[in-house]
């Protein structure tokens, strides 16, 4: 999950409440353990769809205070004063290179305001992940590598919040952790939460973070958990994403335990790190009741022991499950060439997470995909980079995970790279790039689609 809004429906805006419910054990029912089958096949399923496509308007865009000339969205809030901001990348700062760490303001969100200079201007790059709003303003959450000392970017890391009182026009930073790095952050009841990768006897290992304080303090939770179910625990290799369902925590990421040809030690820690079909990593899914301090892993069955790569991009909870949008390894047939190649698949998993079916979403085998959704009236919106060689195309669909109905819509070539979306009203917004004139672009379509 990446951006929560209060005022809209903002990708998780949904979620269920968290003062009710049980925690994942509890539903099972007194005393009953869970059944887990560690292998199991897959359901897979492609279904046509009654859903309309999207009409999509890119009215042109003004960029103010920026000397780019190079531009992209990754992450949007709405402010309190009705007033967006909103984070990508750039070269604003170094007309060679573009960060990561670029924030605009727009009142309108047609006309922006290049900010947060405080950040991109920094030694050497600074990387934002996602904003999220508090009672006193905004925080945007990251990597700041400005002590890297030799521009790999290996080294000299900082898990950083930046916190902006003013709408965005100033920031000051706070270090969350030395030698570790962000891959996601969000509000989840009262606390905010932070999580990502750190440095443990000179290797990487998951790290999750708590604040109750609206990011002035953070504390370092445990992120140790049991490989399968009755093991002794181990350090989490990655979490990509965290949310809450009910009374527990979800954490998502990757592991090789249950993977029937995965060895410890060689997990990737991002998409980007996951460089072929056939790697064996399997997604890795860990609960906790009892707020982070412990955790115990789900083995769906559908799910749980897959052979080759599967890998979660983003995950919402819609009413009594879990849907997972997933880059997935393609079965042999369905590959277009005979080197393994990946699909865009989503998993829908029950209450108990005993169980997960898996649904085809989109057409088509790739090299590598990046995608990113939004719950709205109970349907999940999504966005999706697809690329094969040096070929990328975007592809926005709409998917019922009560019925497994897809319906897929071609954005154009007016905006692409969008990764991340909005839902305010009988709007859909998309924040991504235009292709004409390589700078931030943001396109809207009625929603419904018709």
């Amino acid at each position: 999950m990446r951006d929560i809004v209060t005022p809209l429906v903002l990708l998780a805006s949904t979620l269920l409440s968290v003062s009710c419910g049980d925690g994942i054990d509890e539903r099972y029912g007194v005393g009953e353990e869970p059944s887990r089958t560690a292998a199991a096949t897959t359901t897979s399923t492609t279904v046509a769809t009654p859903y309309g496509r999207f009409t999509l308007d890119s009215p042109p865009m003004t960029i103010e205070n920026s000397d780019a000339v190079y531009s992209g969205a990754h992450s949007v809030v709405q402010l309190a004063d009705g007033g967006y901001l909103l984070s990508g990348f750039d070269n604003h700062s170094s007309v060679q290179q573009p960060e990561r760490g670029a924030i605009w303001h727009s009142d309108d969100l047609e006309t922006w305001e290049r900010v947060g200079t405080e950040i991109s201007d920094a030694d050497n790059q600074q990387t934002i992940i996602t904003m999220v709003t508090t009672d006193e303003g905004v925080i945007a959450f990251g990597t700041d590598y400005s002590r890297n000392s030799d521009g790999t970017l290996a080294d000299g890391f900082d898990a950083t919040a930046w916190f902006s009182d003013d709408n965005g026009a100033t920031f000051e930073s706070t270090v969350i952790e030395r030698d570790a790095r962000l891959t996601g952050a969000d509000r989840l009841g009262d606390d905010l939460f932070a999580w990502g990768i750190r440095t443990l006897d000179d290797a990487f290992v998951a790290a999750l973070w708590r604040s109750s304080d609206d990011g002035a303090s953070w504390e370092l939770l445990a992120t140790d958990a049991p490989p399968t179910p009755g093991t002794a625990a181990v350090p989490i290799s990655t979490i990509g994403t965290l949310l809450r369902w009910e009374d527990s925590l979800i954490a998502i990421g990757s592991t090789v335990a249950s993977d029937p040809y995965g060895s410890p030690g060689t997990e990737a820690f991002d998409v980007y790190g996951l460089h072929e079909a056939s790697e064996a990593v399997d997604i890795g899914i860990w609960y906790s009741d009892d707020e982070g301090i412990s955790w115990q892993p789900a083995t769906p069955s559908g799910l749980s022991g897959l052979p080759d790569a599967q890998w979660v991009l983003d995950a919402e909870v819609v009413g009594d499950q879990l849907v997972l949008l997933a880059t997935t390894a393609a079965a042999p047939a369905a590959a277009e060439t005979s080197a393994a190649q990946f699909q865009t698949s989503a998993f829908t998993c029950d209450f108990a997470l005993q169980r997960c079916v898996r649904t085809v979403v989109l057409d088509g085998t790739y090299d590598f995909i990046a995608a990113t959704m939004v719950l709205a009236d109970g349907v999940l919106i999504g966005t999706t980079q697809a690329g094969t060689g040096t070929t990328y195309n975007s592809q926005l669909f709409v998917f019922d995970p009560a019925t497994g109905q897809v319906s897929v819509t071609n954005p154009g070539d007016s905006i692409s790279q969008i990764e991340t979306l909005l839902v305010q009203g009988d709007t859909l917004f998309l924040f991504g790039r235009n292709e004409r004139t390589n700078l931030v672009q943001v396109a809207h379509a009625p929603y419904p689609p018709r």
